[in-house]
């Protein structure tokens, strides 16, 4: 029962699927179809319910939280269409409408304990008597999850707001942008947003967290933006403040090795590891056959690191580039989204791995800037020496690599730019130049 109806999962199906296969958050495969197969009232008052069901397509389960009304809506202004109706009952996105935002927000701090059924709900609070909301509004820039915010009436120790994200794509497991941003919170870092608390579903022998919880960072704009927006200026001059998003990354990776051990890098483990370098080289020279006169010496570089001395594995970002950094306003620079690689199942996300594959990644976000000034018009020179200052002035913030790191560290690149090819030819081929250009470069000398 669900405010005084019932629907079946083939009636909410049929009357859902066009939408839930068109969202951005989507990634399964259309023709697959959807099945509801689990649900857990969140909220329900005379004309209104909030449910969380759990949809699944082909091998993939989503988070689907919907929001029901008998009846027809006399509400103005609210911003928001039906997705469906199954005869007078009209449904909503709930992440998309207030009476869904307020239920999901709730789900932080209900006491759950006692819920019976197939898909159980509980609350993780940490900071869970926060002040009382004025609005709310969901985010439409993200792709794989969604994201909510709420607007406090009264700030909360700075805090504006918090920013509630609700997990699409479902798997059995710890999320890692919960556990490992809680944990950072934890030992006091300011690297990370605070945490308000997240919520964990349970079905069928599953677990995982189905929403997090942190504060809401007013006139934050990402690294990308800062940078990018400096360089289409004119200004190639290297901020002292990349050193410190240097210094900031080290910190983190302390922070994790500290909060979840580290782990030697055995024989099994770098095979596995560079084994998964190789496969994705196969599919870039696949992707931009131009690359192909390189094969040997991709090979070279991945074999030339197995004899090296390999530091110890730990926890790491795993999807770390200039998006998944904020400046704020008198605070400087804080780290975000640490779900590791969305595409990437969560069984690989969660093993420990070489912390350089992080500053690989920046690196080559700093690379991406460079080239997307040029492709705007910018001096190609200039863009390329700042490149190589940003490179420089944020490994020194990181602090000194040895002999076997700085190998590993070119071994990284090249994977990260290989990877991009494949990712450019299949989403934007007009911007596969920037990658290929950069393995172009790895190699000239040669």
């Amino acid at each position: 029962m669900m405010g005084g109806w019932t629907a079946t999962p083939t009636e909410l199906a049929e009357a859902t699927g066009r939408w839930l296969t068109s969202t951005r958050w989507f990634t399964g495969d259309p023709s697959d179809g959807v099945v509801f197969t689990h649900a857990s009232p969140i909220e329900s008052s005379q004309n209104v319910s909030t449910v969380m069901f759990l949809v699944r397509s082909g091998e993939l389960t989503f988070c689907v939280p919907l929001t029901f009304r008998e009846g027809p809506d006399s509400r103005e202004g609210i911003g928001s269409q039906p997705i469906g109706n199954i005869g007078q009952v009209q449904m909503w996105d709930a992440t998309d409408d207030v009476d869904g935002q307020r239920a999901l927000l709730n789900l932080l701090s209900a006491d759950r304990d006692d819920q019976a059924g197939a898909f159980r709900l509980s609350a993780r609070p940490i900071r869970s008597n926060f002040p009382a909301v004025a609005s709310s509004h969901r985010l439409t820039s993200e792709q794989s999850n969604t994201s909510i915010i709420y607007r406090f009436v009264d700030p909360d120790d700075g805090a504006a707001g918090i920013i509630l994200k609700v997990f699409r794509v479902l798997s059995d497991g710890a999320n890692p942008d919960v556990e490992l941003q809680q944990a950072l919170d934890a030992a006091g870092s300011h690297a990370v947003p605070r945490q308000y608390g997240s919520v964990r579903g349970a079905w069928d022998g599953n677990q995982t967290d189905v929403a997090v919880a942190q504060e809401f960072l007013v006139g934050a704009l990402d690294a990308w933006q800062v940078i990018t927006g400096a360089l289409a200026a004119g200004n190639f001059e290297v901020s002292d403040e990349i050193r410190g998003l240097g210094s900031l990354t080290a910190q983190i990776h302390r922070d994790l090795a500290t909060a979840f051990g580290t782990a030697t890098a055995s024989d099994d483990a770098r095979e596995q590891l560079v084994g998964q370098w190789r496969n994705r080289a196969n599919r870039a020279l696949a992707d931009a056959p131009q690359l192909d006169q390189y094969r040997e010496a991709i090979d070279s570089v991945f074999a030339s690191v197995s004899s090296v001395q390999w530091p110890p594995l730990q926890r790491i970002h795993g999807d770390y580039h200039l998006g998944q950094v904020l400046h704020v306003p008198d605070r400087g620079w804080v780290a975000l989204d640490f779900e590791g690689e969305p595409l990437r199942p969560l069984s690989e996300r969660v093993q420990p791995d070489l912390a350089l594959r992080d500053v690989a990644g920046i690196l080559r976000s700093f690379d991406y800037a460079a080239g997307t000034t040029v492709r705007q018009g910018g001096d190609s020179q200039a863009a390329a020496s700042w490149y190589e200052g940003a490179r420089d002035a944020f490994l020194a913030g990181y602090g000194e690599l040895s002999e076997s790191e700085e190998a590993l560290l070119e071994a990284l690149m090249l994977d990260k730019a290989l990877y991009e090819v494949s990712y450019e030819s299949a989403s934007r081929p007009d911007w596969i130049d920037i990658p290929v250009g950069a393995v172009r470069r790895q190699f000239a000398s040669e």
